[in-house]
């Protein structure tokens, strides 16, 4: 399962403030469909985890008989510490109940949000893709990939390559595989290389735990969690279980397996964020280009972009922009035409060039959910020549307590880290010569409790991240 781009049908109803926007664009971001797991894969997967079963009973870690009560799940992703994404992924497919072949597809919903392939291979998981920016993300180790209830590793494979974009024949996963206290097995595949789980097949793991990074490892076309659930030994399709309840629902009817049943179309705001430019999506698996910036200048163009999963045609998002004193600079709605799984938009407007200076706030509305997103505005003379944001710096900790460490993933060899408070004022600056070297660290930094932004600049170039002094 591989994310694609295209740009399809605009669906634009602009009340706006003031002005048009300068530019616009965004559409469909298309998953395309592959096969996560070949039929020789899956014989050999349940062969293997009816030789662990029996060794682990052998040995007295699992019970002879299990359980009669069903284990209900919880969400099998979160996101790692450090980021803060109002969400951060999509649903590409759901459980195939169509056994026929091809184009022979319903899922539990009695909808067609699944594929099949002309192989016959119909799709025995939910994907659950990453969404935006799905190999930045898993770049960053963004999302991590959790234990959906207690219960003891069955399984495990490690140390496959991460980079899929296709279906490739013979390809290995990296996957753990988890036994229930009621004998229900759940597959966590495409994770990862060097990301899985250190502990031990045997040992157990509780609702929550960490076990791998989401990645694209094996028949794989983009970053995703495939998850699959078996009721009971032998493990084959016919004690396939699909978590999600629903009127067709072959498996397990109307049954749920969660904790808390999602719903089968979830409208929400994924990310939004002012940029320098319109987002690159290259072609996999190369890393996307957000040209993400919460600092701007006076009379600097300004893009507004958000991203969404579940997009649904006739529903309207909100846009405003508000000045310092929560005035409207700008404000526009978005009428949707269409119904996507993810989609992406943005518009550019330029600041005037005597505007207020301070945090502006760019919030969007959607399905009863609104997402801030504050930004910083400084004089055209603070902070000159800047382009884009072209090399990507971590900061730790963060929160931070007078010290901070500052990671670049380009050698800087004449750095100027600049810090800015919330109302535009630079705190904090100095200029390092000669370095030669990716990691620095700001000490004794005396400042208030509070937000601040921290601007990095180097030949023009420039990156900026929020920082928060504690």
């Amino acid at each position: 399962m591989r994310s694609e781009l295209f740009i399809i049908g605009f669906s634009f109803m602009c009340a706006v403030v003031h002005a048009q926007p300068l530019q616009k664009g965004g559409g469909e971001y298309v998953v395309q469909k592959s096969v996560c797991v070949s039929s020789e894969q899956y014989a050999s997967i349940y062969s293997e985890l009816d030789k662990r079963m029996l060794e682990l009973k052998q040995k007295g870690v699992l019970p002879q008989v299990f359980s009669p009560t069903i284990t209900l799940f919880d969400f099998p992703l979160k996101q790692s510490p450090g980021f803060n994404y109002p969400s951060f992924y999509g649903i590409s497919n759901y459980v195939d109940h169509n056994t026929g072949f091809p184009n022979q597809i319903t899922d539990f919903s009695c909808g067609t949000r699944s594929y099949d392939t002309d192989g016959g291979y119909n799709h025995q998981g939910i994907d659950y893709f990453l969404w935006p920016f799905d190999h930045l993300m898993q770049d960053r180790d963004q999302v991590q990939i959790v234990a959906a209830a207690d219960g003891i590793i069955l399984f495990k494979s490690e140390g496959n390559s991460d980079q899929s974009c296709s279906f490739c024949s013979g390809c290995m996963w990296n996957a753990v595989y988890l036994v229930h206290p009621d004998g229900a097995v759940t597959w966590y595949g495409h994770m990862k290389k060097n990301s899985v789980t250190t502990k031990a097949e045997g040992q157990p793991v509780v609702k929550g735990e960490y076990l791998g990074i989401v990645g694209s490892s094996g028949n794989s076309t983009g970053p995703h969690l495939h998850f699959e659930i078996y009721k009971a030994q032998p493990y084959s399709r016919a004690n396939l279980i699909d978590a999600y309840a629903g009127p067709c629902n072959a498996l397990n009817g109307t049954t749920s397996w969660w904790q808390n049943q999602l719903p089968y179309q979830n409208p929400t705001i994924n990310r939004i964020q002012t940029q320098t430019a319109p987002p690159n999506f290259p072609v996999c698996p190369a890393i996307e280009t957000t040209y993400e910036s919460n600092q701007f200048v006076q009379g600097q163009t300004v893009f507004y972009a958000s991203y969404f999963a579940d997009q649904l045609a006739g529903t309207t998002a909100t846009y405003t922009v508000t000045y310092p004193d929560n005035a409207v600079f700008q404000t526009w709605t978005q009428t949707f035409a269409n119904t996507f799984a993810a989609s992406w938009w943005w518009w550019s407007f330029t600041l005037p060039s005597s505007t207020q200076i301070g945090t502006w706030n760019f919030r969007v509305t959607y399905n009863n959910q609104t997402v801030n997103y504050p930004f910083v505005v400084t004089a055209a003379t603070a902070v000159q020549n800047i382009t884009e944001n072209i090399f990507e710096m971590k900061l730790y900790p963060n929160p931070f307590v007078q010290q901070l460490t500052i990671n670049s993933t380009q050698v800087l060899k004449k750095p100027v880290f600049t810090i800015y408070d919330s109302k535009g004022a630079a705190v904090y600056r100095v200029a390092m010569q000669s370095t030669h070297q990716k990691e620095f660290q700001l000490n004794n930094l005396q400042l208030g409790k509070g937000t601040y932004l921290l601007v990095v600049t180097e030949n023009n170039r420039a990156v900026f991240r929020k920082m928060i002094s504690k």
